[in-house]
């Protein structure tokens, strides 16, 4: 259960990989925001960097379409292979270029958006 008051926001944005920590994210995020009357506001980000598997936008699109919340994806302005070409080097914890090119093209999406409070939520694994 996630214990969050989603209700004061307009635009409950949750960004998603594919991956099972973020299905587990969206599926917790999609129980609160029912039982608090604010599916609607719900909407799931994916950003295709092009270094996923080729069922990863599948898998998204397929958790979203259960949970009855709206996918967008987004495109960076370079795929993670094409960067790593580009910059001559691998990301790493000193330099993660991957984060920020997935967040700029988010951060473009909700910007067009005419929400006055946003809330993002990411599934990160527990380390």
């Amino acid at each position: 259960m996630i214990d969050l008051d989603l209700t004061p926001y307009n635009l409950i944005a949750l960004s998603t990989s594919g991956g099972k920590d973020s299905e587990v994210t969206m599926i917790k995020v999609a129980e609160a925001a029912r039982k608090q009357g604010v599916l609607q506001r719900v909407i799931a980000i994916h950003s295709a960097t092009g270094a996923e598997w080729s069922c990863t936008e599948d898998i998204a699109s397929k958790i979203a379409k259960l949970l009855n919340i709206p996918l967008y994806v987004v495109h960076p302005k370079w795929t993670i292979p094409d960067y790593i070409e580009h910059r001559l080097r691998f990301p790493d914890m000193r330099r993660r270029f991957c984060t920020s090119l997935k967040t700029s093209a988010i951060d473009k999406l909700l910007r067009g958006r005419r929400a006055v409070l946003i809330i993002v939520i990411d599934g990160v694994a527990a380390g």
